[in-house]
């Protein structure tokens, strides 16, 4: 069974994120966690105690009125649902409740509307700090079957082809068909060999025969990503974003979160850790050389 965690606002992107992995996981057993988090308060006297018990009945009440909505329609006996609520932000929210239990996926939807680019958006914390698959799905999403699967990489890209697990499970359950999209450019050139190597080797693992290759020569990856999804049926975009030090996130280099900011398409992050040196006083070590998808 598939565990699935959802951070919600109880806006139409979450309300969409939850539509959009219903119909993604149709047929396989499912639970789904739906947390709303509110800000804790300054001081614990009686009076902010009060309000936070007036904030968590309100969550609670809203969370009830969500599963209503999200349950109108028939669903599968195989897929369970239940809420959640939790003082503190949605990032440090689902990063602890990772840590309780392992969760399959983490489910946000992304409207793009706030924060900015450089400082992030929660779809974009969530990639970056949530150690496990990151599912965000735009508020502008249509809600249809999943027929055409993207998946973006460069040839160092997969170091574990375990990582494409999740793919392989939703290639063979949905029957898509598969285009490895890789973006060339002056700085990293790939030869025609390397992109068709890298080709039946992530075909061979995934046991599909509906797998085709599609070449972009662009310097910017992003652009060339974007432009891409902007000429072409694409019902879901894969990534495997390596895991990035405080300078990458502080220099805005990950192409994965620059894409999930304001997501074209549902985008899903597939987690691989990168092999980190034996720094025991240091939490976070760069990762040099790596195109940042």
């Amino acid at each position: 069974m598939k565990k699935i965690l959802l951070l919600t606002d109880f806006s139409d992107a979450s309300k969409k994120a939850i539509s959009f992995a219903q119909v993604l996981f149709d047929h396989t057993p499912a639970a789904f966690r739906i947390v709303n988090t509110y800000p804790p308060l300054a001081d614990l006297n009686y009076g902010t105690a009060a309000m936070l018990e007036a904030e968590e009945e309100a969550s609670q009440l809203q969370l009830t009125k969500l599963l209503a909505e999200v349950t109108s329609q028939p669903i599968p006996a195989y897929h369970t649902y239940k809420t959640a609520t939790s003082i503190g932000e949605p990032v440090s929210t689902a990063e602890r409740l990772l840590h309780q239990e392992p969760f399959d996926f983490v489910l946000v939807g992304a409207s793009g509307r706030h924060s900015s680019q450089l400082l992030g958006s929660t779809a974009t914390g969530m990639i970056r700090d949530c150690r496990t698959n990151v599912l965000i799905v735009p508020a502008a999403a249509q809600i249809k079957p999943v027929r055409e699967i993207v998946l973006a990489v460069n040839v160092t890209s997969v170091n574990d082809m375990d990582t494409l697990l999740p793919l392989k499970e939703i290639l063979a359950d949905k029957g898509a068909k598969l285009t490895i999209l890789t973006i060339t450019s002056q700085k990293n050139k790939l030869t025609s060999a390397e992109i068709e190597q890298q080709r039946d080797r992530i075909a061979n693992y995934l046991q599909s025969e509906r797998v085709e290759a599609y070449i972009i020569h662009d310097d910017k990856v992003e652009h060339g990503i974007n432009d891409y999804l902007d000429t072409h049926q694409v019902d879901l975009l894969v990534t495997i974003p390596h895991q990035k030090s405080l300078l990458d996130v502080i220099l805005n280099t990950s192409v994965t979160r620059k894409l999930a900011f304001k997501p074209h398409v549902p985008i899903l992050t597939l987690y691989e850790p990168d092999p980190q040196p034996d720094y025991p006083d240091y939490e976070e070590v760069s990762v040099i050389g790596l195109i940042p998808y």
